[in-house]
């Protein structure tokens, strides 16, 4: 993949969700999407229970990704999905020691 291509692609904003949320109060993100549309390109990739889907547009041209491309994605995705699991536990653990403290103080 093209240099400018993978500095394009790690600035996109990453959205996470959870493709299995139920009602549950506590979930997990399993999709991280990345989505940009403009003149120049169209960056529309997403990686959900280690499916990896893409569309890369540079003008009207589509971006033909070779094995190592599509290596390199994965990894990408698969590392900030990683990241945002661990912060959203992270964020679950702190939430249930907040309340367990101001349950005791009271």
């Amino acid at each position: 993949m093209k240099t400018e291509l993978e500095k394009l692609i790690k600035q996109v904003q990453p959205e996470f969700t959870d493709t299995n949320a139920t009602i549950s109060r506590y979930s997990l993100p399993n999709e991280v999407v990345l989505y940009l549309n403009n003149d120049d390109y169209l960056v529309d990739i997403s990686l959900t229970d280690g499916i990896l889907e893409t569309e890369l547009y540079v003008g009207e041209d589509e971006v033909e990704l070779s094995a190592q491309d599509i290596d390199w994605l994965y990894s990408y995705l698969e590392g900030l999905l990683t990241d945002q699991v661990e912060l959203t536990k992270q964020y679950y653990e702190a939430e249930q020691y907040e309340s367990a403290i101001s349950w005791y103080i009271q």
